[in-house]
């Protein structure tokens, strides 16, 4: 591996970027949550960033990020199984070598936790499986169109100690963390979803739990007085009548209710702009589904406009 610059490589549907700055510190190997999917375009121009790569890069965090490329992608791919353990072989050198994913990124984090060598990872909101057959009761499993290859592949098999938060309100998510059975400590912020990462983000404590569990060990009593921030969010609120298991009685849904439009009225610059970062968000996801189908469509031409010159020179 290259010292001191950084490095992009598209391995079949998977783009990898790394940046190396001291083989004597830690590496941070990260996976990204399905929404941040880009384009074979994207990743061929090395015009973009994998995800959470420059958040560890510009620290001066030794970091090789992985990237999907195309939104029906778990990292399955057979060669990119086989290019894994060379990488890991590149690995050796560092000291510890440390996971991190999100959602998709948890599962794959999980799935190549044991040919990467990782020492420990921290998973937010991780799936256990994508075979509809086997958590039948995860609707964002049944709505993805999953490959037959990605089907085989379980994270429950993962040996690696987990560290994994998740909202345990969220029947689907608690229910994928109670597969895997290397979990070594968990972190619960309830009434948020599948939105974990969002939601520190938006209370401005994403940085310092990752960091800190890059350090050591996420700080638990900052981390549960951090959080306590989230009653000030309309969506919790709305989580919390959504997913709470318990009985609701009127009288505390009425208040819930009251309070989030209270917070919605006097925080309506903060709502603003949440909506336009989910138009943002939703319009580079349907722009990415556009250029792949004009992509396939060139690629379609070519290969007719090949077979009927290949049939001219025939005939001639």
């Amino acid at each position: 591996m290259k010292l001191n610059q950084t490095v992009c490589q598209v391995i079949d549907d998977v783009f990898m970027q790394y940046h190396i700055v001291d083989t004597s510190k830690p590496v941070m190997i990260t996976f990204p949550p399905g929404c941040q999917a880009i384009t074979q375009h994207q990743a061929e121009a090395n015009d973009t960033n994998a995800w959470s790569f420059q958040f560890f890069a510009k620290r001066g965090i030794n970091v090789v990020s992985f990237n999907h490329i195309g939104q029906d992608n778990y990292f399955h791919s057979e060669e990119f199984a086989r290019f894994l353990p060379l990488l890991s072989t590149q690995l050796d050198v560092f000291p510890k070598r440390i996971g991190y994913g999100i959602s998709r990124g948890g599962f794959a984090s999980a799935v190549h936790s044991k040919v990467l060598g990782l020492d420990k990872a921290l998973l937010m909101m991780p799936l256990s499986s994508y075979n509809h057959k086997t958590v039948p009761w995860d609707p964002k499993v049944k709505a993805n169109h999953v490959p037959d290859e990605a089907l085989k592949l379980d994270a429950s098999v993962c040996e690696t100690p987990l560290t994994v938060i998740y909202d345990p309100l969220y029947a689907p998510d608690t229910q994928h963390v109670a597969r895997l059975d290397s979990v070594v400590a968990e972190y619960h912020i309830s009434g948020v979803g599948h939105r974990i990462s969002r939601a520190l983000q938006q209370m401005g404590i994403l940085k310092k739990v990752v960091l800190d569990f890059y350090a050591a060990d996420i700080e638990s009593d900052a981390f549960y007085q951090g959080i306590r921030q989230r009653r000030l969010f309309p969506s919790y609120l709305k989580g919390t009548l959504a997913n709470s298991r318990r009985k609701v009685t009127l009288k505390r849904r009425w208040v819930i209710t009251q309070y989030r439009c209270y917070l919605i009225i006097n925080n309506s610059h903060f709502c603003h702009q949440k909506f336009l970062s989910k138009l943002a968000v939703s319009c580079q996801k349907r722009w990415n589904k556009v250029l792949n189908l004009y992509q396939q469509v060139n690629l379609q031409g070519a290969s007719k406009a090949a077979l009927v010159l290949g049939n001219t020179v025939f005939c001639l």
